[in-house]
């Protein structure tokens, strides 16, 4: 969810008439260490986000500021070299040999509502496109590439990329107790939209989490339907213990997921699945429960499964 804080704070600035500069890397190659889709956000208040940090984010961090004072009304496109080699203003000052090419976007209150419509897609679940080319920014609304990003180079005056937006990877987070509120607390940095969902009331922890998008309190044989199916969704399954966990589990086992993981030792997760055969499912929907969830780090407190259950989903993500 990096990019939805940083729309999100782009449309604050915007809304209080500071202008600003976005910075995107729109392609890279080799070694470097900003990647497709990076950005950065710099006005003369503070800076959000990177595109890959070290002296090279300072230069061009310096260079949006100027840009501030003298203002440009078209995006700039600027290869960086990350070696010697490169002029000054292409060389990035680093020297891992790899290239990105960054665009600069000054933003003013002629975005506002393009920029209020990409807050809200994220919120909404809705999804289009983002497309710059030398003449500017533009949304176009539901439409998507086959791939999150594209940059087409031709030369200095006719290039175009493109990046999908919208359609966040969400993480449903049933069960709202110690271990769901520590999967909470960490997810909700990284990359991903997290949604708590529990079927308890008055119960405190739950009401007190503050690390979570949004909460859902519902019957328990409701929660199927705030769950969205897709490969944008990971379901977590962390509830009080076998009885509600197998309740929900055989309500959504078999629907397309990204993932769909349950806690539980290794014997309860045999008597779960021996419980699904029984009543029916089929033997490759039960093989895509991952269970017990996260990765074997031998891990023995509610903190330290909520670290094994999110490297597991960026490795899934990432991979």
């Amino acid at each position: 969810m990096k990019d939805y804080y940083l729309w999100k704070k782009a449309l604050y600035f915007l809304k209080h008439d500071l202008e600003i500069v976005l910075m995107i890397v729109v392609n890279h190659s080799g070694s470097s260490p900003g990647k497709q889709g990076f950005k950065m956000l710099v006005s003369g208040e503070e800076n959000i986000g990177t595109i890959g940090g070290g002296i090279m984010e300072l230069k061009l961090i310096e260079k949006c500021n100027k840009m501030l004072k003298q203002p440009e009304n078209r995006p700039i496109l600027l290869p960086q070299y990350h070696h010697k080699s490169a002029s000054e203003e292409e060389r990035s000052g680093l020297n891992c040999n790899g290239k990105q090419d960054v665009v600069f976007i000054p933003l003013d209150k002629e975005h506002l509502d393009s920029i209020e419509f990409l807050v809200n897609s994220y919120e909404n679940e809705d999804f289009g496109q983002i497309t710059l080319t030398p003449g500017g920014l533009k949304i176009i609304k539901q439409v998507e590439n086959p791939e999150k990003c594209n940059f087409n180079f031709k030369s200095d005056e006719e290039w175009m990329y493109q990046e999908n937006f919208g359609k966040p990877n969400t993480v449903y987070i049933i069960g709202g107790g110690h271990v769901g509120h520590a999967i909470t607390r960490i997810l909700a940095t990284l990359d991903f939209y997290v949604i708590l969902i529990d079927y308890r009331e008055d119960m405190k922890l739950f009401e007190q989490n503050k690390y979570a998008h949004n909460k859902i309190l519902c019957p328990i044989d409701e929660i199927k339907n705030y769950v969205s199916k897709g490969n944008n969704s990971y379901v977590i399954i962390v509830t009080f213990g076998y009885a509600t966990d197998i309740k929900v589990l055989e309500r959504i086992v078999g629907e397309n997921f990204k993932y769909l993981g349950v806690m539980g030792s290794k014997a309860k997760v045999r008597r779960m699945f021996k419980y699904l055969r029984d009543n029916g499912v089929a033997e490759k929907e039960i093989e895509q429960i991952k269970a017990p969830i996260g990765l074997i780090i031998n891990n023995q407190t509610a903190e330290e499964i909520a670290v094994s259950v999110a490297a597991e989903l960026i490795q899934i993500k990432n991979s």
